[in-house]
């Protein structure tokens, strides 16, 4: 499911935390503790969740038993 997917970190992608906060201090802590945070061109944790919480209602729907697995 492309749900699933790994955060989306648009303009950081391809960029180590440390090498971020060292150029904006701060922005991760905000970026993990302020839900609506996003980096530019990202997505923010907030919409991560809503994302995956479709796909996981989908899922159980599609599956009544409830025994689902996911893989990465």
């Amino acid at each position: 499911e492309p749900e699933f997917r790994e955060v989306h970190r648009g303009a950081w992608r391809e960029r180590s935390w440390t090498e971020i906060e060292a150029e904006l201090p701060g922005v991760f802590d905000r970026f993990v503790s302020e839900p609506g945070e996003r980096p530019p061109e990202g997505e923010s944790l907030l919409e991560v969740a809503e994302r995956a919480r479709g796909a996981l209602a989908r899922l159980r729907a599609a599956h009544p038993s409830g025994h689902v697995a996911l893989f990465a």
